[in-house]
């Protein structure tokens, strides 16, 4: 039987074997962005749920439709006010509890409930809900579970379940 050996990219850049004293760090918490262009105009408020309108151009998603829940992520570190913005596509999403309240549906005042899963609205654009929606031709789309009252681990893939 061969024996394996994990790679490490080095400190030149070049991938190595790892050495027996080496230490691995990974980072779980690490949010993957991608930089996208606002499609609406106004603002588009920090943590909200958005899909592709257009060629690296963004809309807040809503639930209602197969063509608005096709989600690529949630805005964040910070709000859209124009032009281009981060929008998180894997990772750990922290934010405070005033921060998850204001992209709630229901009033969630103390923060996200620990173990809990937060789907797309489908009754408003760019916030989430505890409460899956149940109406046809509306979108099921499992955006995460919140792992504590301040963080969300974000789904991957978001895929858009029609009813």
């Amino acid at each position: 039987m061969a024996t394996r050996k994990p790679l490490v990219i080095g400190d030149n850049g070049i991938p190595e074997q790892i050495r027996p004293a080496d230490d691995l760090e990974v980072n779980l918490t690490a949010v993957n962005t991608i930089a996208l262009e606002n499609d609406e105009g106004g603002a588009m408020a920090f943590l909200s749920p958005v899909y592709l309108s257009d060629n690296d151009k963004i809309i807040r998603a809503k639930a209602d439709a197969i063509g608005t829940s096709k989600v690529i992520g949630i805005i964040y570190p910070a709000a859209i006010v124009g032009g281009t913005g981060l929008v998180a596509i894997d990772g750990i999403l922290t934010a405070t509890a005033g921060e998850w309240d204001t992209v709630c549906d229901e009033s969630i005042a103390s923060g996200l409930t620990f173990g809990t899963y937060y789907f797309l609205s489908p009754t408003n654009a760019g916030k989430i809900t505890s409460t899956p929606p149940t109406t046809a031709n509306h979108c099921v789309v499992l955006l995460g579970q919140a792992v504590s009252a301040t963080r969300l681990k974000l789904s991957s893939p978001l895929i858009p379940i029609l009813l």
